[in-house]
């Protein structure tokens, strides 16, 4: 039996940005074996690199609070932490303001699609 199932766990010995990457272009590539159509690939584009880009932030998020709950700290390495979180949360508003369009466009072809059948 093959598992098809992506691993979102960070993968050791390759490089994030690669992972963010990879995982990027495996949400286009399942897209296009899906059919999406052509005119949709500047919205697609958005899409993967926003998911992919939220995958990766989530990470650094976690790794974060880890760290914050996890280490005995002083107030100065907890502001830092602060600072830290609020650079990723900054990040993360960016990408949900940019993938709105997309995913709803998507989403709207999606459901029409499936209507059809």
């Amino acid at each position: 039996m093959i598992n098809n199932e992506y691993n979102f766990e960070l993968q050791p010995g390759l490089s994030k940005p690669r992972q963010v990457a990879e995982l990027a272009h495996n949400i286009l590539v399942k897209f296009k074996e899906m059919e999406l159509p052509d005119h949709l690939d500047d919205q697609l584009a958005i899409l993967c690199t926003d998911l992919s880009d939220f995958w990766s932030a989530s990470k650094d998020l976690e790794n974060k609070l880890r760290i914050l709950l996890n280490e005995k700290h002083e107030w100065g390495s907890i502001g830092e932490i602060l600072v830290d979180i609020r650079s990723i949360i900054d990040h993360l508003d960016r990408h949900v303001k940019s993938v709105k369009k997309p995913i709803n466009t998507i989403t709207n072809f999606s459901y029409s699609e499936s209507e059809k059948k």
